[in-house]
């Protein structure tokens, strides 16, 4: 099972300028780059913790650990049916970007992509995809 990364401009979004792109934190079941993966309860556990913690400005660019300027302003677990993130249980946050640099290169493509940075124990899987 593979999912798009793809960062997503909905058109409500760009049409009224408000700079907020969509994008996929973590979708359950998926092998990332590091050949993990995560279940869809664990997913909701860690998107749940990072609202909690109040770090929805802690986005850098390119795992540069500087802060950018940007911030979440929603954060949801996909539904069935969800047309840009089609895997139900998916992570994925709006992020606001007001840096028009930073957004220019969202909209051309260049920045194209969330990744999660964070501090896990691996823990063997029985039932891994």
């Amino acid at each position: 099972m593979n999912i798009v990364r793809d960062i997503v401009i909905r058109k409500e979004a760009a049409a009224s300028k408000q700079q907020v792109a969509f994008g996929a934190v973590y979708a359950p079941g998926v092998i990332d780059s590091q050949r993990d993966f995560m279940r869809a309860d664990e997913i909701r556990k860690a998107a749940y913790d990072f609202l909690r913690r109040g770090t929805t400005d802690a986005i850098d660019t390119q795992h540069d650990n500087k802060k950018n300027g940007a911030y979440v302003v929603e954060s949801f677990l996909s539904k069935k049916g969800d047309p840009d993130f089609p895997i139900e249980g998916t992570w994925v946050v709006g992020i606001h970007v007001p840096d028009v640099d930073l957004w220019e290169k969202i909209e051309k493509g260049e920045i194209g992509g969330l990744s999660m940075e964070v501090v896990a124990r691996r823990i063997p899987d029985q039932d891994a995809p």
